[in-house]
């Protein structure tokens, strides 16, 4: 499935997969659970069961014209994958529940078959809703109606079109009371993922969140505070509609520190002769109050258009002189190869280990615009960061065959120069297909 989500790839290693047998114990206790309270509530089984739907995939991404500066570690580009999935779920009037398996040759190559999603969901009539085990559905802890998860890291992620393919869910308990206007949830979780396509090691760890909103005709509000990722914060997000067929959000998180650390010789200055210039350096306990930020604009264009124009933030990240110094670091080791090949390749290594797949630079401007006529969806997207001058394009084709059968195809172009992040991995020209079957 095409998505922003890919538009990255793993570019230091293919990393151990944790074991999906965790989420286990929290599914089993919450599935004779559920299936008693829909029983209770007057539901037969089989008729929940007449809701069972979902989606099967096969798909198949493949790069060229790469030329990474970390080619002499990775390769020139990102290797190819093929994937093929099935998504089920269970969708009743107070039951949901939900499973994925995914077979990809995932990042270097390694077959992997992984059953690594499985939860339920259970309403009460009284307004109140738990969730168990892990959900298909992203971590959203801000529920506002706009295409950003709240801690989601890159903008680009707003046009995945079919969440099931690419978002990864989280172990998680949740309880949540809803009244006529206002929502009082509780979350918790361990962030955590089963992919090596995602980088998610700046949000791996506990989460406790307590969140409350207040929604009125046209707009939402919602404060939340807790752990996340182990590291303690505050947040809120506003949204609102503007002249009917356009809305206008923002979010925002603040903490003390970062759960993301920096290579030794950008935090320290260390000089990259030095063994520990590729150290991490914890920043979890640092004085300085960090923010993931977000605001942007959804519209209804006439014509059938749709536009998303949006701007996030994230002080954890690198900014422009940070980035031009990791981008160095890889210079210097590539010129060392010939006459120290061991301490170049170790330096090279060091330094893709603080390159994340999933964007490394503060600031992304995303912009979509979308025409459908008939079966078929046009939609062109592109991603900019000022820290690097790169730009991500995507031209994008949905097309359905019939009510259960669609095809994609998605042409992703990295336009950029020798210091960007795209260039650091290799991504050039990325074609990306998939075949999608409703049922």
């Amino acid at each position: 499935m095409a998505s922003d989500n890919n538009a990255h790839v793993d570019a230091h290693r293919d990393r151990r997969l944790p074991s999906s047998g965790r989420l286990w114990p929290a599914a089993a206790l919450a599935v004779p659970l559920a299936l008693g309270c829909t029983l209770a509530h007057g539901e037969s089984l089989m008729e929940q069961l007449s809701t069972l739907n979902g989606i099967a995939y096969t798909r198949t991404v493949d790069s060229m014209d790469g030329h990474a500066l970390l080619g002499n570690l990775i390769g020139d580009q990102p290797r190819n994958l093929q994937e093929a999935g099935l998504l089920a779920r269970i969708d009743g009037e107070n039951l949901f529940m939900n499973a994925r398996a995914v077979a990809s040759n995932h990042s270097l190559g390694a077959q992997a078959t992984r059953f690594n999603e499985a939860g339920v969901r259970y309403a009460f009539d009284n307004g109140i809703t738990l969730t168990a085990g892990k959900r298909i559905d992203p971590l959203d802890t801000s529920q506002a109606f706009f295409p950003l998860g709240f801690f989601q890291k890159r903008a680009a992620t707003a046009d995945i079109y079919d969440r099931y393919g690419d978002v990864e869910g989280t172990p998680l308990v949740e309880a949540k009371w809803a009244g006529e206007q206002t929502t009082l949830q509780f979350i918790a979780g361990e962030n955590r993922t089963l992919r090596s396509d995602v980088d998610n090691r700046d949000v791996q760890g506990a989460t406790q969140l307590v969140r409350g909103a207040y929604n009125w005709s046209g707009g939402s509000a919602a404060l939340l505070a807790g752990r996340h990722a182990g590291h303690g914060g505050a947040g809120a997000t506003l949204s609102f509609d503007v002249a009917r067929s356009n809305t206008v959000y923002a979010s925002a998180w603040l903490e003390r520190g970062t759960t993301r650390p920096l290579p030794a010789f950008i935090a320290n200055g260390t000089s990259l002769d030095s063994p520990a210039a590729y150290d991490a350096v914890d920043r979890r306990n640092d004085r300085q109050v960090m923010w993931r930020s977000a605001v942007g604009m959804q519209s209804a264009l006439p014509g059938n258009f749709s536009l998303i124009v949006e701007w996030s933030h994230d002080e954890a990240r690198y900014d422009a002189n940070q980035w031009r110094q990791m981008v160095g670091a890889v210079r210097v080791n590539n010129a060392l190869l010939p006459v120290a090949p061991g301490a170049a390749l170790g330096g090279l290594g060091g330094t893709a280990d603080f390159v994340s797949v999933d964007g490394n630079l503060r600031d992304y401007l995303f912009a979509r615009l979308g025409k459908k006529i008939g079966r078929v969806e046009y939609s062109l997207r592109g991603v900019y960061s000022p820290q690097d001058k790169g730009l991500l394009a995507i031209a994008q084709i949905v097309a359905d065959v019939n009510k259960r059968v669609s095809v994609d195809v998605a042409v992703t172009r990295a336009f950029s120069d020798s210091n960007s992040e795209y260039r650091m991995v290799g991504l050039g020209t990325r074609i990306d297909a998939a075949v999608r079957v409703r049922f």
